[in-house]
């Protein structure tokens, strides 16, 4: 986990970012999961993904491809992230928390991480389990995603 991924005024800009999305553009929503999302909405697609190719490439230390990206959005008491592994498109994935009312788990193969806005998580997400119980009640929390693939 990196603590601070996310620069406060970087933070500052993607809520206010991830605000309007909410507000001004039609969200999916996700039965199994309980949230609402978005897949690859363009702000964050071509401006910031391939930004995070480089810092994914730096960290797993291995040649990847940019997949797509992936905003979250868990209403208070409901959803949850069953256990699973990821398909391949999200071999290597960056996973940060944009804001929450609390600290809510994300366990990878086993074990727990509670993040605080701005802080990320880099895991291998087609190879390793990973999970997230049922968010509480009173709390939320939105999550932007960026996924990598193996480069051929």
């Amino acid at each position: 986990m990196v603590r601070g991924f996310l620069a406060p005024a970087t933070l500052e800009e993607f809520c206010a970012r991830v605000e309007e999305i909410k507000t001004q553009e039609p969200l999916s929503y996700d039965e199994m999961f309980q949230r609402h999302y978005v897949n690859g909405h363009a702000y964050f697609q071509k401006i910031l993904h391939r930004m995070m190719l480089k810092i994914a490439v730096d960290t797993f230390k291995e040649e990847l491809v940019a997949s797509y990206s992936f905003l979250s959005f868990y209403q208070e008491g409901r959803g949850f992230c069953p256990p699973h592994r990821d398909r391949p498109e999200c071999y290597r994935t960056i996973d940060i928390c944009l804001r929450q009312r609390r600290p809510w788990a994300l366990f990878v193969d086993g074990e727990e991480f509670l993040m605080e806005p701005g802080d990320a998580i880099f895991y291998a997400g087609s190879e390793q389990l990973h999970w997230r119980d049922v968010i509480s009640e009173g709390n939320y929390c939105d999550l932007l995603f960026f996924h990598f693939s193996r480069a051929v």
